[in-house]
């Protein structure tokens, strides 16, 4: 029963510094990288410290979790999109690959690392969500699943370029809010199915033929599909089945994520990775809140099948500005780790 983070940590303001010095010209890019270099060091140390068995580099370098592939793809640009208060990267022509993605994060995070390693990469069908435009995007990809589809063989070279580097687990970061923000208006399974359905093609599709390395998916804000009533409950179970994937992530600590009969009928041919503390700071969690959440999970699944980490990644978002800290962080990875042990610890008892 390992102890995973999800992906990223909360900054240090100083790297937001560095970020913004090299988009003015004021760091040259090599300065810029050298800083990123000694502060993933922390980050990657932090979460040893913490207890964790597989650690990430807090995705750092990354302005986004959607621009680590924008930025090194042909057909992407920057633009005004209205009722944004930025410009954003969207796709305006036919897209291509111009090389390694996330491969030298990787490498240095695989260098530097003493336990197993994890790097996220966004999934196909939610680079397509975010990057696609009904004014920008149409003339090269007509419909979004197009441009869905299209980022298939980007995302699986970049598969095999990670395995080569020895990385241990990639997780594919597919967030389900926009399948969540289409039910809500009323739409229903109808709608949510086959959006569900072309994440789960497009997925698989992507991981064909790649070995060597721990294949793992995460659902953001996966449980509001848990409850039997849910619009996108069934197709939501059978998308779990469907997966060509080792590991999936889901939220069991958030407010709204204690359906826990979902998980029996959790596809037997994969790992589970079990969000055992929320991603807001939450004065009520405690190691022995955790260690009643892990042992309920127990009654589901077995601890070869369970692997237990946050509900999503550690740094605040437009969305989640809670003012969380690298330390707070740090607290609350220990926590869960603490927790674990101590479940072990009782197993190993018994």
């Amino acid at each position: 029963m390992e102890t995973y983070v999800v992906g990223s940590l909360p900054r240090p303001r100083w790297l937001f510094d560095v970020m913004e010095q090299e988009r003015s010209g004021t760091l040259s890019p090599a300065e810029a990288a050298s800083c990123m270099d000694e502060a993933i060091l922390s980050a990657i140390r932090l979460q040893e410290r913490a207890g964790l068995d597989v650690v990430s580099d807090g995705e750092w370098r990354r302005r986004y979790f959607s621009t680590v592939v924008a930025h090194r793809i042909d057909g992407c640009e920057y633009r005004r999109i209205p009722g944004r208060p930025a410009f954003l990267p969207v796709v305006v022509g036919r897209i291509a690959g111009r090389g390694p993605i996330a491969t030298a994060e990787a490498e240095y995070l695989k260098r530097h690392a003493t336990v197993r390693t994890l790097m996220a990469l966004p999934a196909p069908a939610t680079l397509a969500r975010h990057l696609w435009h009904p004014e920008y995007s149409m003339a090269a990809y007509p419909e979004r699943s197009d441009l869905a589809w299209a980022f298939v063989p980007v995302i699986r070279e970049e598969l095999r370029r990670l395995a080569a580097t020895g990385i241990d687990v990639v997780q594919l970061d597919d967030p389900v809010q926009r399948f969540l923000k289409e039910a809500s208006r009323g739409l229903g399974e109808h709608h949510v199915g086959p959006e569900i359905d072309l994440s789960v093609q497009t997925i698989n599709a992507a991981v064909e033929g790649v070995t060597g390395l721990e294949i793992g998916l995460h659902l953001c804000s996966s449980h509001a599909f848990y409850a039997p009533s849910a619009p996108g409950h069934d197709a939501f179970l059978r998308a779990l089945d469907a997966l060509h994937v080792h590991r999936i992530t889901l939220e069991f600590a958030s407010a709204g994520a204690d359906h826990l009969d979902v998980l029996g009928e959790f596809p037997a041919d994969k790992k589970l990775g079990y969000g055992a503390i929320a991603r807001a700071n939450d004065d009520a969690e405690t190691v022995t809140v955790v260690v009643e959440r892990i042992e309920r999970a127990l009654d589901f699944l077995p601890p070869e099948r369970l692997t237990v980490n946050p509900d999503c990644g550690l740094a605040p978002t437009a969305k989640r500005t809670s003012g969380a800290t690298l330390d707070d962080a740090y607290d609350r990875l220990s926590m869960l780790c603490a927790a674990a042990h101590a479940v072990r610890e009782t197993k190993r008892r018994r």
